[in-house]
C-alpha cells in the first residue's frame, strides 16, 4: 500500500478535508491542520513550493488504519500482534515511484518542512522513517525528528541506546542513512513497534500490508518503493545543537548536541505529497501508543487469558487498550 492510495480511500470514504487555497508553511500551515485534528488533510497549493503536496494527520485515528490495511478496527490488535509474531520478507518492487524524480543537487529548502511553533529551534521534519543497517543485528527502522540546518544537513535526534544509536556507535565512520516521507500506514506502525533485537520492521510492515522495496541509489539500503520521498545519506559523527521542540507531552524537549546527518541524493514520486505529522498531536500520540498494544497484550497473556477489548476514553480521543480479560 502507499501513501496516496490511503489519501484516496480517505477521500471516497469522506474522511480526507481538502484545502486549495495557498497556505504557508511558515506557523499557517501547522494551525490549519491543528485546528481540523483528527481528520486528514490535505494541502494542494503551499505558499512557495510549487508542485508540492502536503498531507497531514493520516494516522490520527484508528479507523484509517483499519480504513487502510482493511482490516475490522477490533481486529488491529491481533493483526499487529500476528505480524510481530510472523513478519514476511518484502519482495523487491519491480517499479519504484520513490525514484521517479531524482534530484542530485539537492537543496532541503526545496521541501515544504512546517516551522510550527515560534518556540521551534527552526523548520523539523517529525514524521520521517529512517532506516540504517546494523552491522551485527541487521536492518532497523525507527523514527528520527530532523531539524533542517542548511541546503544539505540535518541535525537529529537520535534517543540513546536504540536501534540507530547502537549502530551509529558502531560505524567507525559515517553510516549510511535514508530517510522516508510519506509512507504507508503499516510501515508507520511497523516502524513505532520496537520488535525484539533483529527482527525487520520491513518484514512487519509487509505482514500488516503490502511493501515492497527498492534499493537506495548511493549507499545499497532498501526502502519501501512507494514512499513519496526518499533522502539518502549518511550519519556523521558531527554533533551539533538540536532543540527545543514540542514533544510527545506537549511540552518542549530541552536542547542537546546530536547527529549531524548529510543528504547526498533525494528521490522522490511525480506530484510528491509530504506528510506533516504534528508533534504532541493525535497522529503523534496514536503513533507512538498503539503499536505498543501487541507488546502489553503478549505480556498480560503471560498471566491471564485475554479475551476482549477493552476501550478508554481520553476526553476526544479514544485509545483501546491492550486486550485484558
Amino acid at each position: 500500500m502507499s501513501f496516496r492510495r490511503f489519501i484516496e480511500k480517505a477521500d471516497r470514504a469522506g474522511y480526507l478535508v481538502t484545502i486549495d487555497r495557498p497556505v504557508a508553511a511558515t506557523f499557517e500551515l501547522a494551525n490549519v491542520a491543528h485546528a481540523l485534528e483528527g481528520r486528514p488533510v490535505l494541502f494542494n497549493h503551499v505558499a512557495g513550493y510549487p508542485g508540492w503536496r502536503v498531507c497531514a494527520g493520516p494516522c490520527s485515528d484508528r479507523a484509517y488504519f483499519s480504513l487502510d490495511m482493511e482490516v475490522a478496527a477490533p481486529d488491529l490488535l491481533r493483526h499487529l500482534a500476528q505480524a510481530i509474531a510472523q513478519p514476511i520478507p518484502p519482495p523487491p518492487a519491480d517499479t519504484a515511484p520513490c525514484q521517479e524524480v531524482v534530484v542530485a543537487d539537492v537543496d532541503l529548502n526545496q521541501l515544504p518542512i512546517l516551522l510550527h511553533l515560534p518556540q521551534d529551534a527552526g523548520h523539523y521534519i517529525a514524521s520521517a522513517v529512517v532506516i540504517v543497517e546494523d552491522p551485527d543485528l541487521g536492518r532497523n527502522m525507527c523514527y528520527h525528528r530532523l531539524l533542517r540546518l542548511d541546503e544539505r544537513r540535518f541535525a537529529a535526534r537520535i534517543v540513546e541506546n536504540r536501534g540507530t544509536y547502537n549502530a551509529w556507535q558502531k560505524s567507525a565512520g559515517d553510516l549510511p542513512v535514508a530517510i522516508c516521507i510519506g509512507v504507508s500506514l503499516g510501515v508507520h506502525l511497523a516502524a513505532s513497534m520496537s520488535p525484539p533485537p533483529g527482527v525487520d520492521e520491513l518484514a512487519v510492515a509487509h505482514a500488516l500490508s503490502p511493501t515492497p522495496l527498492v534499493r537506495c541509489l548511493t549507499n545499497g539500503l532498501s526502502v519501501p518503493a512507494e514512499a513519496e520521498i526518499v533522502l539518502e545519506g549518511r550519519i556523521t559523527k558531527q554533533l551539533v545543537a538540536e532543540g527545543p521542540f514540542m514533544d510527545l507531552t506537549e511540552t518542549m524537549d530541552i536542547t542537546r548536541r546530536q547527529p549531524i546527518i548529510e543528504i547526498d541524493l533525494m528521490t522522490h514520486r511525480r506530484d510528491p505529497i509530504y506528510h506533516a505529522l504534528l508533534p504532541g498531536g493525535l497522529e503523534h500520540k496514536l503513533l507512538m501508543g498503539m503499536p505498543k498494544e501487541p507488546t502489553i497484550f503478549a505480556a498480560v497473556n503471560e498471566v491471564v487469558r485475554c479475551t476482549g477489548a477493552v476501550t478508554v476514553s481520553y476526553t476526544h480521543l479514544t485509545l483501546p487498550t491492550s486486550d485484558l480479560v
